[in-house]
C-alpha cells in the first residue's frame, strides 16, 4: 500500500490446484473495490497501519491454521507461509 502511495489496496492470497504437482500459492495485491463482501474474507492489521489480508472461502479453509510473514533479509524480502496444524 504504501510503496504504491494507494491505501485503496489489499494483498489476496488465494490456493489454486497445480494438478498433480499440488497447490499454487498466488499473492497479489488487489483493489479493495473488488473485495466481494460475499464471497472473502477480509483480515486487517491491529497496528494502524490498516494493511489488509483477503481470501476467498475455498483458500481461507486450505490455509486454515497457516501463518503468513513478510521478511525481510540481505538477500532480499518475501512472503514465508508455515503450516500449524
Amino acid at each position: 500500500m504504501s510503496k504504491e502511495a494507494n491505501r485503496d489496496l489489499a494483498l489476496r492470497i488465494t490456493v489454486e490446484s497445480g494438478g498433480c504437482h499440488g497447490f499454487q500459492y498466488l499473492m497479489a495485491l488487489t483493489n479493495k473495490a473488488a473485495i466481494s463482501p460475499e464471497d472473502d474474507t477480509v483480515f486487517e492489521t491491529d497496528d494502524g497501519s490498516e494493511a489488509k489480508v483477503v481470501m476467498d472461502e475455498p483458500s481461507l479453509e486450505l490455509l486454515k491454521g497457516s501463518q503468513v510473514d513478510f521478511t525481510m533479509e540481505l538477500i532480499g524480502s518475501q512472503f514465508k507461509a508455515d503450516t500449524c496444524f
